[in-house]
């Protein structure tokens, strides 16, 4: 899986300090990448000087992604004064965007039921649990339509 990412510091004010882009080849997981965003992060903590930062970390919500804030990004504290800080996530929207074409194609075929179910939730994305909600609201439908085979296996993935 090839990765790439960005580190990105603005001051409060909404100035871009600076920026470092990062991209690896595909490896059998994003350990590269994982371990040079760390240490990115530990640098950039160590040295910062004023309030403590706060931290923003943008993704798409695969397993990978979320299993490296989980374990690493989110566990992080300011080296000089050990303290946690809490960030955001924010889920890319692309990626998810993408899925939930899939799983309407897979439920509805493509046409405009297709394209009806897709259109509602973004909405549904930005509202507190929304990102279960769809889950859900997928769930069932399949359940109700009955997927087998190579098409609930494609669910299934998306």
């Amino acid at each position: 899986m090839a990765t790439a990412g960005t580190v990105r510091v603005w001051d409060r004010r909404g100035k871009r300090l600076g920026t470092v882009y990062l991209a690896y080849l595909p490896e059998s997981g994003p350990t590269t990448m994982t371990k040079e965003l760390t240490r990115l992060r530990r640098a950039v903590r160590q040295r910062w000087q004023g309030p403590l930062p706060r931290r923003c970390y943008v993704t798409g919500a695969g397993d990978r992604a979320t299993t490296s804030y989980d374990k690493v990004l989110s566990r992080m504290k300011h080296p000089p004064t050990g303290v946690h800080r809490d960030g955001i996530r924010v889920v890319d929207s692309y990626p998810a965007s993408e899925r939930r074409w899939t799983l309407a194609d897979v439920l509805f075929g493509k046409g405009q039921r297709s394209v009806g179910w897709v259109r509602t939730r973004p909405t549904w994305l930005l509202k507190p649990g929304g990102v279960n909600r769809v889950r859900h609201a997928a769930a069932a439908l399949r359940d109700h339509v009955g997927l087998k085979g190579t098409k609930r296996a494609a669910f299934t993935k998306a």
